[in-house]
């Protein structure tokens, strides 16, 4: 992947704190920068998925009325936490530096706004002396995530008495890493309430792939560590913070470790992950999978000359390539492939159109011959025998890694650390992990520690319940009721809804989903051209979770998004009941309904949307226009013909 960036003074990114000023006015510096990262090679998968309209080109972020501004976090007279406005300068040049005043060490908030509802912000610590960085970074392609995140070092600036500190150099990836992400954060659990909430400690730009990143936390916490560098790579590894410790995250075999020689990190992680053992069993892995790669170019390099020779672009058929390798075995070999592998989708597409339910009584109008759910694999990791080398190799990996952890998750006698291990996966399903868990809870007096336990085993069970719902709610079955508040209060019941129109989408949404917000201006434009024909969408916020409450994030979206449908909220995340009774385990995720309650799609991409509103309600004059406007926009004329596309 090819980055393009243009960061004037990087070297000089060390946070820090000054000394009391001896002047009357203190100040810190805030620079920010734009940063184009430009799409690597497209998979054939995305390609493939754009072609189907399941995913769309994105266009670079306009800066042109783009503002950056600074705020401090405050209180007001209600006792309620905000944030004041400290300054704010134009970054239409896509570079800017604020000088601010501040007196102590408070948190502040840096935002973005680009305009048409494009808006970013990170949140931030701050004080007199410190010098801090933020990059807007613009990833090309369809793929790319657009985010704004400091650069180089998240410091932390307030209640440093029980700071962790995590850093690293990944400068030795294939990639150089030398503009990737560092993501660090993890479930905190409340010792008063017993509540476990997901605290993100930072995300930085690493800086020649080298970063800090800055927490707090009360006591032993387990903190995910992920690295990422666009579409091409994304590594993450658990660690375990504790008050005062250090952590240092490595490459190993292209892994992620961290290390710190002591406290729980050291008990629970380090005593297998650096053991011999499993140390070569990384560096097998690695081994395997270079040698995996380099047949597999040899394969790629064998059938593009294949295709070139049967196109007849290659005249020399007495190489030494062409003697060892037959052209003919090779057209065979991949034709046969490409035949065997059509059969197998066939077979698959047919099958999941045969296990389909019966429609329901009140639906048996509904057609579901054409549908074919989302299929995201099997859950089962255990590699068959024809798998490759380095896939049995990884297995085995993760076999040492599980065995390891779940020793110390069926330990009643110490119930904290056997927590922090249930945090951190050990088992292959979460369902695995509900015997120790209720052993866990049944041995520990601790009244917080049982509190967070029992929700985590609540939690397994609510996503057991949730994969099942999306198993069996399918074209022909009937959507389930619910009734549900808006921002102002004012309660909505959708069977309601579907009374009053003749197609209703049900969309499923958070304040922090991509892809969802970036749906919205599709269906703007189909609310806008088919809402007076019986066209409705009712979308359900899901923002909150782990112990947040979600209203304020679903407030400030929404409001951002100016959505002009029916927007509700189920403010407890994916545990939410409506998202349960729904089968939501990603978003976006949507169904098309009629008025009887009958499910008719599922979640449906805008163009098939729009192919169904103009199939029942004709073509829309405006979307007809801006469809021919695009089409205009793609003939191309030859400048040296008369004829259109010469």
């Amino acid at each position: 992947m090819k980055t393009q960036i243009g960061f004037v003074s990087l070297i000089g990114l060390a946070l820090m704190v000054a000394g009391c000023s001896s002047g009357p006015t203190q100040t810190f510096t805030v620079t920010g920068e734009y940063v184009v990262v430009e799409e690597g090679e497209r998979p054939e998968y995305i390609q493939m998925a754009i072609d189907e309209g399941l995913v769309e080109e994105s266009e670079p972020i306009d800066l042109t009325n783009a503002t950056i501004s600074v705020a401090v976090e405050s209180t007001d007279e209600n006792g309620e936490q905000v944030f004041e406005e400290l300054g704010s300068e134009s970054f239409a040049e896509g570079k800017v530096s604020l000088e601010l005043p501040i007196d102590k060490p408070q948190a502040i908030k840096i935002s973005v706004n680009a305009g048409d509802d494009l808006s970013f912000e990170v949140p931030a610590e701050a004080g007199p002396g410190a010098n801090l960085s933020v990059a807007l970074v613009d990833e090309q392609g369809p793929m790319g995530y657009d985010q704004l995140m400091q650069v180089g070092q998240a410091p932390k600036f307030v209640n440093t008495g029980s700071k962790f500190v995590i850093s690293g150099d990944l400068s030795s990836m294939d990639t150089g890493f030398a503009h990737g992400s560092v993501r660090v954060g993890g479930p905190h659990l409340d010792e008063d309430t017993g509540q476990v909430s997901f605290k993100n400690f930072g995300q930085v730009l690493a800086v020649d792939g080298k970063f800090q990143v800055e927490g707090v936390v009360d006591g032993p916490t387990v903190v995910s560590v992920s690295a990422q560098e666009g579409s091409d790579l994304f590594v993450s590894t658990y660690v375990i913070a504790e008050p005062n410790s250090e952590i240092s995250i490595s490459l190993r075999s292209n892994e992620l470790i961290g290390t710190t020689g002591e406290g729980k990190h050291a008990k629970l992680i380090e005593s297998w992950q650096m053991s011999e053992e499993y140390l070569a069993k990384m560096d097998a892995v690695a081994t395997s999978y270079a040698e995996f790669q380099e047949e597999q170019e040899e394969m790629d390099a064998m059938e593009a000359m294949a295709a070139e020779q049967e196109a007849g672009q290659v005249q020399d058929m007495s190489s030494p390539a062409s003697e060892e390798t037959p052209v003919s075995a090779v057209e065979t070999d991949a034709e046969t492939m490409q035949e065997e592998d059509s059969d197998m989708q066939s077979d698959e597409l047919m099958a999941d159109a045969i296990d389909l339910p019966e429609p329901v009584e009140g639906c048996e109008h509904v057609d579901t011959s054409g549908f074919t759910p989302l299929d995201f694999g099997s859950m089962d990791p255990t590699p068959d025998e024809n798998a490759p080398e380095h896939v049995k190799l990884r297995f085995e990996l993760s076999e040492m890694r599980s065995l390891a952890l779940q020793e110390f998750a069926e330990d009643v006698s110490n119930p904290r650390d056997a927590f922090l291990v249930l945090q951190m996966n050990p088992y292959t399903t979460s369902d695995e992990s509900l015997a120790p868990l209720d052993k866990l809870i049944s041995n520990t007096e601790d009244g917080s520690l049982r509190s967070a336990m029992t929700d985590m085993r609540d939690s397994i069970l609510s996503r057991a319940e949730s994969r099942e719902n999306d198993e069996s709610l399918v074209p022909g079955q009937k959507a389930p009721a619910f009734t549900l508040a808006n921002l102002d209060g004012d309660e909505t019941a959708l069977y309601d809804v579907l009374n009053e129109n003749e197609l209703v989408l049900v969309d499923f949404w958070a304040s922090w989903c991509g892809p969802c917000i970036a749906s919205f201006p599709d269906l703007k434009k189909l609310y806008g051209a088919y809402s007076d024909d019986g066209f409705e969408i009712v979308t359900v916020s899901i923002d909150g979770g782990n112990g947040e409450d979600g209203y304020a994030d679903w407030k400030e979206e929404a409001i951002n998004q100016e959505l002009p449908w029916i927007d509700l909220g189920d403010l407890n995340g994916f545990e939410a009941p409506t998202p349960v009774s729904y089968g939501v385990n990603w978003i976006p995720k949507s169904y098309l309904v009629d008025p009887k309650g009958c499910i008719l799609d599922k979640d449906i991409h805008s163009e098939k949307l729009q192919a169904t509103l103009v199939e029942r309600f004709g073509m829309d004059p405006e979307l007809e226009e801006e469809a021919e406007a695009e089409t205009d926009d793609e003939t191309v004329i030859d400048g040296d013909s008369d004829e259109v596309g010469g």
